[in-house]
């Protein structure tokens, strides 16, 4: 039996089913019935809380808005402590939300978005890429990183590690491996950026 959800949590948990499987099936085969199974409810719950398909999808664009821009950006002051504590976030964000990986990458998502919604994901996705860019310039002119190198060269030896980790994470709590493997990848990044400072 459905567990009763206040209809926030309702929304909530129907946004997620739909990036679930938008990241497993992609969108093209979403479809109410699809949903509604997911998470065990009648398409008729899915319509008491929204008024189509598209209100559905809406609701999932702006969930995924939520997921990846929570605590975002980090705090830290120091950029490779910044850039460290985004790299443990989005891996620990991509553990629990194993599909929000594939539809950040995925076009698709863009696609089936309103113009307004497409433009704030871009915004979103643009804001981490323009972070990760921005905390490397910071180090390299505070001496902290090498500077041999263009910034793109560490830019995309920062997001081709993160992004080659995540996709081989499974929707698992985790591990002692996993945290200590995180943690060797940071010291290995750490090190390519800093090596010939």
């Amino acid at each position: 039996m459905t567990q009763r959800l206040s209809a926030e949590e309702r929304r909530e948990e129907i946004a997620e089913a739909v990036l679930r499987l938008a990241g497993q099936e992609g969108f093209h085969r979403l479809t109410t019935a699809l949903i509604a199974k997911s998470i065990d409810v009648s398409e008729a719950t899915l319509f008491r809380h929204f008024r189509d398909k598209q209100d559905i999808i809406a609701a999932a664009l702006v969930r995924f808005e939520e997921l990846v821009m929570a605590d975002f950006p980090p705090k830290e002051e120091h950029p490779l402590e910044a850039l460290r504590a985004f790299f443990f976030q989005r891996i620990a964000l991509i553990r629990k939300h194993p599909e929000i990986k594939s539809l950040a990458f995925n076009v698709q998502l863009l696609q089936i978005a309103s113009e307004e919604s497409a433009a704030r994901i871009s915004f979103c996705i643009g804001q981490m890429f323009q972070f990760v860019f921005s905390s490397l310039q910071k180090a390299q002119e505070q001496r902290m990183i090498a500077n041999d190198l263009p910034l793109e060269v560490f830019l995309w030896s920062f997001l081709g590690v993160l992004r080659g980790y995540t996709d081989q994470i499974q929707e698992a709590p985790s591990t002692p491996q996993d945290e200590a493997y995180s943690q060797t990848l940071w010291l290995g990044l750490e090190q390519l950026l800093r090596r010939s400072k």
